[in-house]
């Protein structure tokens, strides 16, 4: 619940109003998923995950096709009325609320090069 709680007060600042859904993972505008949250379990080891799309760009989704949200669009946050955010400003701004959701004090995550990611194995 912590994990899409934060997503939402994070939507609220644009005054979008996000919602889970029964049955469905993430959250959503409408019949829109705006946002994925994820947990998996294997070999005794927990991992979870989010991520919002916040920007207006979503060409590499077509590369996918994740069996959950073929069904579902996929909006970006200017597309609901959000303004464009900067990755930067929006990761700074989810690690604040993260940390407020959690009772913890979270850094911001550090920037990725990207070139940086080609050469991982």
């Amino acid at each position: 619940m912590g994990l899409g709680r934060s997503w939402c007060y994070f939507l609220r600042e644009w005054d979008i109003e996000a919602e889970r859904r029964a049955g469905r993972p993430g959250l959503y505008v409408a019949d829109a998923k705006i946002a994925s949250v994820g947990i998996r379990c294997e070999r005794w080891v927990t991992s979870h995950g989010t991520s919002l799309n916040i920007c207006p760009d979503l060409t590499l989704f077509d590369l996918t096709s994740p069996a959950e949200t073929l069904r579902w669009s996929r909006p970006a946050l200017p597309t609901l009325g959000g303004q464009i955010v900067e990755h930067a400003q929006a990761a700074r701004r989810y690690a604040e609320l993260f940390g407020r959701v959690f009772n913890l004090q979270v850094s911001p995550p550090q920037p990725i090069e990207w070139e940086k990611l080609r050469d991982l194995p």
